[in-house]
């Protein structure tokens, strides 16, 4: 086994708000770097993450000069060649993406490029599930790709079943979390004009978009208000629906219990001093704000939506409610506030259970795929101890 350092490039479409973005910067920052060297290719240098990003190295896709194609139909064409520009400059041993826009354009370069291994990451269930041309190139980037990493047991089996992908080629990895970080700015002065005294808080992070079924909390929330409980619910995240939501909000006349303050670049502070963290999401492939919500020591109340049911044993480190369902999701709200012993145990053993999902652990596995797809031999010898 040589010394030489095994060259990564990690191909990604931006850096906006989204759990993907913050997984990927993990990794980053966390790889060894006597092992490894490696790059971050975007589509756009752009999102709320850069600013953690500025020990990286970076490269703007947007900037490889190539020819000025005019027609649309040849844009994603364009796009492949910027994609096969940058890997034939770079050369590569791997080129790992976790989005599913750019991993077939990555994939394919592997018929061009023959020498680079290539890794794709899955943080969602069936990309493209809506669009013909989408589905058929996804699922010839999975024959082309040499290892594919789900983040959840979910999407290994859907992976398996509906696209045929080989269990040799699959390679679960869980996401995981910076424990210790969180548990430093978990800490940090809250924000009084945010948090109101002597309301219960009701918490929810993350993007604004319909995906993550805000609408329900919001029903949710007026039952909970409706049953006499004064309470507070704050929706932190920014996305395409915040109009709508505040719409919603004034609708309701909610103006003054139901807060839409944005992005927050220290939500945990705001988790540790909530009552009840709640996930409404639709669908979800594995949730590490849930995981977050936990090392902060808040109880969490998730929707059976797919990832939460790999972290949450339902009853004993949180509560797991059915989707689309306003009235189990505010019963289950109510119960666990009338219940404050019930709470405190929940929290405690959501403690317990976000150690098992720590970034080192996250890192360690990658890394170890890492040089078992660039040696093509999974009963490599390597010493993870010493990561």
């Amino acid at each position: 086994m040589t010394n030489r350092k095994i060259k990564l490039l990690f191909f990604h479409d931006h850096l906006e708000l989204g759990g993907g973005e913050k997984i990927l910067l993990n990794i980053l920052h966390n790889l060894d770097k006597n092992k490894f060297d490696f790059s971050l290719v975007l589509s756009e240098k752009k999102g709320v993450f850069l600013n953690d990003a500025n020990d990286i190295d970076i490269i703007d896709i947007k900037k490889i000069k190539s020819e000025k194609l005019i027609w649309r139909f040849f844009r994603y064409v364009e796009r492949f060649y910027k994609v096969y520009k940058m890997i034939n400059l770079k050369k590569p041993d791997i080129v790992i993406t976790f989005s599913t826009t750019l991993a077939p354009m990555v994939a394919f370069t592997k018929l061009f490029v023959r020498r680079e291994k290539v890794i794709i990451g899955l943080h969602i269930f069936k990309p493209f599930e809506n669009c013909f041309l989408g589905s058929v190139l996804t699922k010839l980037s999975y024959l082309i790709a040499d290892k594919i990493i789900p983040v959840s047991n979910g999407i290994a089996e859907d992976l398996n079943k509906n696209f045929n992908v080989p269990k040799d080629k699959i390679s679960i990895i869980h996401n995981g979390i910076d424990i210790e970080w969180i548990n430093k700015l978990k800490d940090e002065k809250i924000d009084e004009g945010l948090f109101k005294k002597g309301s219960i808080k009701i918490l929810s992070c993350g993007r604004l978009a319909e995906g993550k079924g805000h609408i329900y909390l919001i029903k949710a929330f007026k039952i909970v208000k409706e049953s006499g409980i004064n309470a507070n619910l704050i929706l932190l995240g920014t996305g395409p629906l915040k109009e709508d939501l505040e719409n919603i909000v004034r609708t309701l006349r909610f103006e003054n219990d139901i807060m839409l303050p944005g992005f927050k670049s220290n939500p945990y502070k705001y988790m540790k001093n909530s009552d009840i963290f709640v996930l409404s999401s639709l669908s979800e492939a594995f949730s590490c704000v849930i995981i977050e919500a936990m090392t902060c020591g808040v109880p969490v109340i998730a929707t059976h939506c797919g990832g939460p049911t790999e972290i949450i044993t339902d009853g004993v480190n949180g509560i797991l409610v059915p989707i689309n369902d306003e009235k189990a999701m505010a019963n289950a709200i109510i119960e666990l506030l009338m219940d404050k012993e019930r709470a405190k145990k929940i929290s405690e053993e959501g403690i317990k259970r976000a150690n098992d999902f720590g970034v080192k652990k996250m890192v360690r596995e990658y890394e170890k795929t890492f040089v078992e797809c660039y040696y093509n031999d999974n009963s490599v010898n390597y010493n993870k101890d010493k990561l």
